[in-house]
């Protein structure tokens, strides 16, 4: 029996060759879509989860307020490692990284490298982390100063298939760091990752031990290890006590308070967006926006699935009514029905997981990841994936199952059963749907689309286009930067260059200063850049009060420009001439404004502007910015990097694009964008597959009608209207639905950027997702329709 329903269930597939493409590459399309968006969605949620103790690692943060400045950082002091451990039984180790963001310059032998990916680490650092261990003592690797340990890519980059154990690499210039041991590559689900660890006595060794013991200065990472059953809740209840032990003095400050908390390893990628974080977090949000839209294209599949089984399901009335007068039971044909459309369901999966072998490269290279489709090791999908083909296969088949098989045969062969089963309000409720994810997904991407743009092209307080920038790294190159600097400005092809600390896009030091008219013991945070007398100029920032840096005033080597939000903070109404203290160590240094300059954005759009300063150090050079003249720009490379070679001769010419560089911190809404476009033209084709579907469909079932219209002098155009007016009835329907359900959502997202395009200004897009959705459903459905209207009433009678 079982072997005959297959048999038939196949040969009807073969029957309707059209219904059953259509019916199983909508469903193949959709969750092949929701399989690729549910393997990104489970990387994201098992991001640290691979450390062996990550239940019991967190990292320590600081919820601080300066001066009335709420303070929420994802660093802590540098004595807060050492001290938790010895004054917290609950707490077994701890381990400090340092991050060195800027890349250095390697050197063994002959080979010359920039590396990026350094982190200088505590000894104790795997012993909290389970990162692999190819070669060395995880004990000792770390503990002397100045060892590193390469991760196995890099180590194969500097010595190839030579042993890296014990080798020398001059780093920066300065010092000789052994390799003591190799470490596998991190995992990309780590939300830090490297490429090198250099030992934290490196650092001791190098600056001195007393630069790490200010309790004040909130500068790095501290994860800390509970012991097991400890309850992280009763852990922070002690960090007040122990900090008031040893920041007694600063907490005698009436407007500095840091308030330490513990912060589960496996929250920080999805939960955590603080300030300093060690590399930059995906949201939470997002996951849940991934999720929708995969529901959304699945649920479009199914509704497509179901609609089509449902609806061809009339045609086998008769082949229902003559089983029944052979003897079948009603039970048979329910399990017939169900089987057939299971079947139907299952060769849809197949063919989906077909899709994803095939686009998962694509769709990884969107997503910057390496996704595996590796069933066996993801059961909770594999089941997933095997439920929903069940769920969606019963439900379609329900429908003709137990509907169809409850008719009496005498009415089904006599053709009285299809004149009441031809109207389906339940088909149309369900098409509505379809159209209201469709238009939904369609002014989505619209307003991401706009709200990138205007990321990209809103006023920025400088000028971030032709501009390279040229890290110094190392004293040497430091040294030189006046000599870069007049020897740029010759070439034909720069227009301006100067130096400074920071860069646009990386974040500025925020340091404490005593404002004039300020009590002393209560200073204030203030975002600060060092640079030289060129940097305004160089990066066409606006002075709107005052004036810019200027070598014919020798007084500017205490000269400062505030910006204007610094301005409204301090409440000054004539803030040029007004002093600013700072302070160096134990010394104190006055700075005097000598301009304002209109608000430049340090960071991405995503924060408000901060209160800064800017003020002149010879010593602070860190970066060159190079303004370049419009023209070709490789050719104005290629001259600037023969110009360095000729000043420089050991350290390699290295550079990057500003805008490129800022715009980089825009990659979550960049990938969210592109995913909402290529999803949307995904359900949207799904919708239409059905659409198209259920016109046939329909058409098949107004032939008696069309052919009577016809032989009564009705035209071609007046059919295809009929046979368009009731789609198009139902996409107006579902744009109504779709709209203010947009709006809720957009808004949502909208609030995430402290900066934002207003939905009203963009109405426009609301209009386009209608007449878009419209079009498409009347282009569906008309090709069908004028087919249908072009058919001889003759042979359309006939039927009947």
């Amino acid at each position: 029996m079982l072997k005959n329903y297959i048999i038939i269930a196949f040969r009807n597939l073969l029957r309707q060759k059209g219904y059953s493409i259509i019916n199983i590459s909508g469903l193949a399309i959709g969750l092949a879509a929701f399989i690729l968006i549910v393997l990104h969605v489970v990387n994201e949620l098992n991001y640290d989860k691979f450390h062996e103790k990550a239940d019991r690692i967190y990292r320590v943060c600081v919820n601080g307020m300066v001066a009335g400045d709420v303070l929420n950082v994802a660093v802590s002091a540098a004595p807060t490692a050492e001290a938790m451990v010895r004054d917290i039984p609950e707490i077994l180790n701890a381990t400090r990284i340092d991050e060195f963001s800027q890349t250095v310059h390697f050197v063994y032998e002959d080979r010359k490298f920039f590396q990026d990916g350094l982190l200088y680490v505590d000894s104790t650092f795997f012993d909290i982390f389970s990162f692999d261990l190819i070669r060395g003592n995880p004990k000792t690797a770390l503990v002397k100063p100045y060892s590193l340990v390469l991760t196995k890519s890099t180590a194969e980059k500097y010595f190839g298939h030579e042993d890296p154990i014990g080798k020398t690499i001059r780093v920066n210039d300065k010092r000789n760091y052994t390799v003591t041991a190799i470490v596998a590559d991190p995992p990309e689900n780590s939300h830090f990752g490297f490429r090198v660890l250099a030992s934290f006595t490196s650092q001791i060794k190098t600056n001195g031990k007393e630069a790490y013991e200010n309790w004040g200065s909130l500068g790095l990472y501290t994860y800390v290890l509970l012991a097991k059953g400890a309850n992280p809740d009763e852990v922070e209840k002690r960090f007040p006590e122990m900090y008031l032990q040893y920041m007694e003095d600063l907490t005698k400050l009436e407007n500095i308070k840091f308030e330490p908390y513990l912060q589960p390893i496996t929250k920080i990628h999805l939960h955590s967006n603080l300030m300093a974080e060690i590399e930059t977090n995906s949201d939470i949000s997002y996951i849940y926006t991934f999720l929708a839209v995969a529901i959304f294209i699945l649920l479009i599949a199914c509704i497509n699935f179901m609609n089509l089984s449902t609806a061809r399901s009339m045609k086998r009335a008769r082949e229902v009514g003559l089983r029944k007068v052979v003897g079948a039971y009603r039970k048979q044909l329910i399990f017939q029905f169900i089987g057939e459309s299971l079947i139907l369901s299952f060769i849809g999966l197949i063919f989906a997981l077909i899709l994803v072998e095939i686009v998962l490269p694509v769709f990884n290279q969107l997503l910057e990841q390496e996704l595996k489709l590796d069933l066996f090791r993801n059961a909770n999908v594999f089941a997933l994936l095997i439920g929903l083909a069940i769920i969606v296969g019963f439900i379609a088949g329900s429908y003709p199952a137990f509907y169809l098989s409850a008719f009496q045969p005498i009415k089904v062969l006599k053709g009285t059963f299809t004149k009441s089963a031809k109207r389906s309000p339940v088909r149309n409720v369900l098409v509505i749907i379809q159209f209201t994810i469709s238009v939904f997904l369609i002014i989505s991407t619209g307003f991401v689309y706009n709200q990138l743009s205007f990321l990209r092209q809103k006023k920025l307080g400088f000028n971030k286009e032709n501009m390279i920038i040229i890290p110094l790294r190392g004293d040497r190159l430091r040294d030189k930067s006046e000599v870069f600097k007049s020897e740029f400005l010759n070439l034909s092809c720069v227009s301006a260059v100067s130096t400074s600390r920071f860069v646009p896009g990386r974040d500025m030091d925020g340091t404490g200063y005593v404002p004039e008219g300020y009590d002393e013991n209560n200073p204030i945070i203030i975002f600060t850049n060092i640079v030289d007398h060129d940097y305004i100029s160089t990066m066409e920032m606006q002075i709107i009060e005052g004036r810019e840096f200027s070598r014919e005033y020798t007084t500017d080597s205490s000269a400062v420009i505030i910006n204007e939000t610094l301005v409204k903070k301090l409440g000054w109404d004539e803030p040029v001439g007004k002093k600013i203290s700072g302070f160096n160590n134990l010394d104190i240094f006055d700075l005097h404004v000598v301009g304002v300059v209109q608000d430049f954005h340090f960071r991405s759009l995503h924060d408000v502007v901060e209160p800064s300063l800017i003020f002149i150090s010879p010593d602070h050079a860190r970066n060159l910015n190079i303004r370049l003249h419009a023209g070709n720009v490789q050719q104005q490379i290629s001259i600037i990097r023969e110009k360095w070679e000729e000043i420089e001769k050991s350290i390699p010419f290295d550079y990057y694009f500003l805008h490129e560089d800022f715009n980089s911190q825009y990659k979550a809404e960049q990938r969210i964008g592109e995913i909402f476009i290529y999803f949307t033209v995904i359900a949207i084709f799904i919708a239409c597959l059905g659409l198209f579907g259920l016109a046939s469909y329909n058409a098949e079932q107004k032939t008696k009608e069309i052919g009577i219209r016809k032989a009564l002098g009705s035209s071609v155009q007046r059919i295809v209207f009929m046979l368009s007016k009731q789609f198009t009835k139902w996409i107006f329907i579902a744009n109504i639905i779709a709209w203010p359900v947009a709006w809720y959502f957009i808004s949502n997202w909208l609030g995430n950027f402290a900066y934002n395009i207003e939905i009203l200004d963009y109405w426009w897009i609301f209009v386009v997702s209608a007449l878009l959705s419209i079009f498409i459903a009347i282009l569906t459905v008309t090709y069908q329709a004028i087919k249908t209207a072009l058919t001889n009433p003759v042979d359309a009678l006939k039927y009947e």
